[in-house]
């Protein structure tokens, strides 16, 4: 897999700049397809499964704060966010 789209339909970093906020997104990008090129992921993700990821990170960094958001998915784990 080497292509990601992602829907962020509001997106909260308080005290980010704005080139923060891109490094966090491009950060994310990484971070999720390092993720779902894991073979325990399954190939297609069930698009209803929306709903709020809250991540508090000690690392402010945006590549700290993309890992721990794409931790705190769960993907492929039966614990994904719920709707």
């Amino acid at each position: 897999m080497t292509k990601v789209h992602l829907h962020i339909e509001q997106l909260s970093l308080p005290g980010y700049t704005p080139a923060e906020r891109r490094d966090f997104v491009a950060a994310l990008e990484r971070e999720l397809l390092t993720c779902l090129s894991s073979p325990d992921v399954p190939r297609e993700l069930q698009p209803e499964k929306r709903g709020v990821l809250r991540v508090t990170s000690p690392d402010q960094r945006p590549q700290a704060v993309a890992h721990s958001t794409i931790a705190g998915l769960a993907l492929g784990t039966g614990r994904e966010i719920p709707k």
